[in-house]
């Protein structure tokens, strides 16, 4: 199409991932969708959705050969497309299969939260980020130090520093001890605001509190 002067538009790109997708051959259909999006192109919930449905099917492929997928195969699945930092596409992927699972009526665990909650972070969608950081919590799941890091390493990555140290030092009260790498996480984003003596005091506490 491209060597004959034809430009694709969006009908275009939304038929052939559709016709990929009927194919099973989903994997193509996300790389085509990614193209769409390189092109300038919108895609709209109809484009997603038969993405979302081709991915289904594979599941209910699975269901059928008497395998019944687990909240591991979804983690899996969203991990995979969460993986990609700036790759929008495939992070509206990860979270249509979050709205899936829960469909099945399978319960979303910590490992869910945490790849959709880094998912987000890393593409600078950090309000979303805290919504589902909510939505986590009406459920009575308690994130851990690891979705705090992810939380406060995605504020500092949108220039959120004083939310991020709001967040950092609120953690003791929350009855968690800063890993290593929520250490390193608030270092670089007070070193990237250009407060290294502050940086410096919180690698000193670091070393007090025996994190390294």
């Amino acid at each position: 199409m491209l060597k004959l002067g034809l430009q694709p538009n969006l009908i275009t790109f939304s038929t052939l991932i559709s016709g990929l997708c009927i194919r099973g051959k989903v994997a193509q259909a996300v790389s085509l969708l990614e193209d769409m999006i390189e092109e300038g192109y919108q895609p709209d919930l109809i484009t997603y959705n038969t993405i979302v449905n081709g991915l289904c099917k594979i599941v209910d492929t699975t269901r059928a050969q008497g395998i019944e997928p687990d909240i591991v195969t979804y983690n899996s699945l969203m991990e995979g497309y969460c993986l990609q930092v700036a790759r929008v596409g495939r992070l509206v992927i990860a979270q249509k299969l979050f709205e899936e699972m829960c469909a099945f009526g399978l319960v979303p665990d910590l490992i869910t939260y945490s790849v959709l909650l880094d998912g987000l972070s890393k593409n600078g969608h950090i309000h979303e980020a805290f919504r589902l950081y909510h939505v986590m919590q009406s459920y009575r799941l308690e994130p851990d130090i690891f979705h705090y890091t992810i939380l406060i390493d995605g504020l500092c990555l949108v220039g959120q520093l004083r939310v991020a140290r709001e967040l950092f030092s609120a953690l003791t009260l929350k009855g968690l001890h800063p890993s290593v790498y929520t250490y390193n996480i608030m270092m670089k984003g007070l070193c990237k605001e250009g407060l290294l003596d502050e940086a410096y005091e919180l690698y000193r506490k670091m070393e007090a509190d025996g994190s390294m």
